[in-house]
């Protein structure tokens, strides 16, 4: 199996992962195992995820939602950013024939 290299903040998006599992309803040992496959033996622990899973659990999870849509969001901007920041120039509706 090819082990992926996280492109983000790895802390960051392994709690974006254990999050989406809690929410499908999979155990945090699960999640784990499921992370380290895809990231490498060790890529997280058991204990943190549990530990994040009860921070899910006794959080409320709207503002978990929340949250986590916040850093997505934040996330996919950070990464789009140098997309906006291109020499090139696009046509104006102006200079656009039909």
């Amino acid at each position: 199996m090819i082990k992926i290299e996280c492109q983000v903040e790895k802390n960051e998006h392994f709690r974006h992962l254990l999050l989406f599992a809690f929410n499908q309803g999979s155990k945090a040992a699960k999640a784990a195992r499921d992370i380290c496959a895809v990231y490498g033996e060790g890529a997280i622990a058991e204990r943190t995820a549990r530990d994040w899973y009860a921070k899910f659990k006794n959080g409320n999870n709207a503002n978990q939602r929340r949250l986590w849509l916040v850093d997505f969001c934040c996330c996919q901007l950070k990464h789009a950013e140098p997309m906006l920041h291109t020499s090139e120039t696009f046509p104006s509706s102006e200079d656009a024939s039909l």
